[in-house]
């Protein structure tokens, strides 16, 4: 908790600093920091929009390189003895929080998104393991 206290008062101060006063832009920068190592491809920028500029400030802080670990999902995050992946829980509180997305409903953000991925990656696995099955019987 110490290191998103410090990833917190960054943003506010930085806010301060870029003329962001609105309570959102605040959220959209501590949440698009903890999100971009794993969120910010093209594909996500499409269903979360861009990132904000406060990532690449972040990214000179000197609490980076220690939350790192914790939010590019090499490891999990405790929080009361619970283990969290910080970068999908920022992802999911976005399409909770967000309004609008422009190429995808939002239905589709949330835990309906997580549904339709882990559908998607079983249909995957169930796909690789019938050509297993076909290749040993040939």
């Amino acid at each position: 908790m110490e290191l998103i206290t410090q990833v917190a008062k960054s943003a506010e101060q930085w806010c301060e600093d870029n003329g962001k006063t609105e309570y959102d832009e605040l959220n959209k920068c501590i949440l698009d920091y903890l999100r971009h190592p794993k969120y910010s491809s093209i594909k996500w920028t499409l269903i979360m929009g861009k990132l904000s500029e406060f990532v690449d400030y972040a990214k000179t802080q000197p609490y980076h390189n220690r939350i790192l670990k914790y939010i590019d999902g090499s490891v999990d995050a405790v929080v009361n003895n619970i283990p969290m992946d910080l970068g999908h829980l920022a992802a999911t509180t976005i399409g909770y929080t967000k309004q609008t997305f422009v190429f995808v409903p939002n239905f589709w953000t949330g835990w309906v998104g997580d549904l339709a991925t882990g559908m998607a990656d079983i249909d995957a696995t169930k796909n690789i393991a019938i050509e297993i099955l076909f290749f040993i019987r040939k």
